[in-house]
């Protein structure tokens, strides 16, 4: 029996028209989709998918816990690398719908690392970036020539010292850290370089360019921070 490929998709940051033409046709192929719920409930990435018109496949659900625990996170990632090389086994190819893109923050990394040292066949499909997205929608760019770009999550103990480095920045999975973010933006003078931009792609999507008249923000958050003059 033929054993069956593994695919880590991106599927874009939220607007079922941002998934690729790739993205759709290999979740639409595989017999198995794994998604990172147990719970019974749709998940953002699925949904996306699904809105796009990928529907079909046998849901397989796997569980990662919501900690910093990298021992706990390592083995719930072993766990559901277990769970798709059975299915692989049995001939089934599956697919792991994520958000954005598979490269950037992402669980598949993890479990698509522990899949191919069990000598299976893996492969990456690239998504549209959130924060590519948000440029957009801000109507700017991020960088160009003689920009370098620094994507920076808010859990770096250095952040401040990179908030001071030449070029743009872009700060991720700062949660309820947004209240410090800003003031290390306030404080490295960059605050007003700043723009946030909850939800791109989704429902309830809002983009502020003034981070003093934020009182909350949501987990599909992000920050781009332009280089002065730009």
């Amino acid at each position: 029996m033929n054993k069956g490929k593994f695919y880590g998709v991106g599927v874009g940051p939220g607007d079922p028209e941002l998934m690729t033409l790739k993205a759709l046709r290999i979740i639409k192929s595989c017999e198995v989709i794994a998604v990172p719920s147990a719970t019974g409930e749709t998940t953002t990435a699925l949904d996306i998918a699904e809105k796009a018109g990928a529907t079909g496949g046998r849901r397989l659900d796997l569980s990662f816990p919501m900690t910093t625990d990298k021992a706990l996170l390592s083995e719930s990632h072993k766990a559901a690398a277990e769970l798709i090389i059975n299915e692989l086994e049995a001939g089934n190819s599956v697919a792991m719908p994520t958000l954005g893109d598979p490269s950037i923050y992402s669980t598949v990394g993890y479990v698509a690392g522990y899949i191919e040292e069990a000598g299976y066949d893996v492969e990456i499909v690239p998504g549209v970036t959130s924060f590519c997205a948000a440029a957009a929608l801000l109507k700017t760019g991020i960088t160009d020539m003689d920009t370098p770009v620094r994507i920076l999550p808010a859990s770096l103990n250095t952040l401040e010292d990179e908030l001071s480095r030449d070029g743009a920045k872009i700060i991720m999975k700062y949660g309820k850290k947004f209240p410090e973010v800003r003031e290390a933006l306030r404080r490295s003078g960059q605050i007003e370089n700043a723009a946030l931009v909850k939800n791109v792609g989704m429902e309830g999507q809002e983009t502020c360019l003034d981070l003093d008249r934020v009182e909350s923000t949501g987990y599909f958050s992000l920050i781009i921070v332009r280089e002065s003059g730009r």
